[in-house]
């Protein structure tokens, strides 16, 4: 069974500006970054016969090339050693201008860099045009310490119809939970709990379970599910769980493996309180019309993402945002006053836009397999692009 690592890798300007796309941590072109240290890391491994894709994904498409440069940089010194392929923005224009002179311009909605959603199918574009039967997604923020990662990776996908596979991130202290203490203002907000409530199965048996949750830097994928199901661009964030309800909806498998696991080391994110709170806002509430429409059972995401998406998600906006406006009032913080109270009158925009948006990615959704079968039928000019 052929099998290929992606590993999308996030680089912004020494100074990010208003118009940049906002990520958790991307790496600034003038410091070293974390994948480096990832790829050192397979040496770990006790299997090395495998394909590495490397998605350098700039914040600005006026970086790709400064980022290309970098990365390269970065993974000259592991080539000898592994079988890695780059994957940039120069190549994605490329591979735009490619469909365009096959006259394919419906496929181009699925080519992009911009968002997370949008890089993750970048990666299951690429494991299908190379031909591997299995991606294995990986983030440039963690390291391998398992010798047999690989060999447990694999180990049950495609068998017994299981096309998905769930492991789970190990936190830098060597446990799963979140060790963050509960902030007074998260009285209706207790993300870190919920989550930590849910990481719980992973201590109970048996191996394979089934999964509200799944890691999108810890996901093994069989052609089966995403030649058929995609990453849905609509969502801000939160798209390796969508992306998992996706395919139950579908009728897949996916399954959590409680001995598939990968140390997480992400650097301090530097984004502010008031914009993640925005981005997980806008996230749950077109999760919430997002499953209520297509029928996926919302009690099927608890404890979690189901905690944010029953019918108390926008109570729970309105009081945790008063509270961290008050406190933000009471700091002096003037500026965060106004954006804590923004994040609620923007419910009613998100709202609005998640109903216009849901039919939008049915309608990619639709397109989808039409492509991978594109692609199957395409490969030896597709394959020029990569590297």
């Amino acid at each position: 069974m052929k099998s290929i690592i992606v590993i999308p890798t996030y680089w912004s300007r020494v100074k990010p500006r208003e118009e940049d796309l906002v990520y958790d941590h991307p790496t600034p072109l003038d410091e070293g970054g974390t994948l480096g240290r990832l790829l050192a890391s397979l040496a770990v491994l006790k299997e090395s016969n495998f394909y590495i894709i490397i998605i350098s994904c700039p914040t600005n498409p006026s970086i790709g090339k400064e980022v290309k440069n970098k990365v390269d940089k970065i993974i000259d010194s592991f080539m000898k050693d592994y079988k890695i392929l780059h994957f940039s923005y120069p190549d994605l224009l490329k591979f735009q201008r490619l469909v365009k002179e096959k006259s394919k311009s419906a496929y181009i909605r699925h080519l992009s860099l911009e968002g997370y959603s949008n890089i993750r199918n970048m990666c299951l574009i690429l494991t299908h045009i190379l031909q591997a039967d299995v991606s294995l997604l990986i983030d440039d923020d963690e390291v391998f310490e398992d010798p047999d990662f690989i060999k447990k990776a694999l180990e049950f996908i495609g068998q017994d119809k299981i096309f998905g596979i769930a492991g789970f991130y190990l936190q830098a202290y060597g446990g799963y939970k979140f060790n963050d203490r509960k902030e007074w203002w998260k009285i209706c907000w207790d993300n870190t709990g919920a989550m930590n409530r849910a990481f719980e199965i992973i201590d109970n048996p048996p191996r394979l379970k089934d999964t509200p949750f799944v890691f999108g830097g810890n996901m093994v994928i069989h052609k089966n599910i995403f030649t058929r199901v995609s990453f849905d661009p609509y969502i801000s964030r939160g798209e390796d769980i969508d992306f998992l309800c996706n395919a139950k909806s579908k009728g897949f498998k996916f399954l959590l493996d409680n001995k598939l696991s990968i140390k997480h080391l992400p650097p301090e994110g530097q984004n502010p309180l008031w914009l993640k709170m925005r981005e997980d806002i806008k996230r749950f509430i077109y999760m919430r019309v997002k499953l209520k429409k297509s029928g996926y059972p919302i009690k099927n995401t608890m404890p979690y993402p189901g905690y944010f998406l029953t019918n108390g998600l926008y109570f729970k906006i309105v009081v945790t945002n008063i509270i961290l406006t008050l406190r933000a009032f009471s700091r002096g913080n003037i500026s965060e006053v106004f954006k804590f109270l923004k994040n609620i009158i923007l419910i009613f925009k998100y709202r609005k836009t998640a109903s216009s948006d849901y039919p939008k990615f049915k309608e990619m959704e639709n397109n989808w397999q039409d492509f991978m079968n594109w692609i199957a039928e395409n490969r030896n000019a597709l394959k020029t692009i990569i590297g």
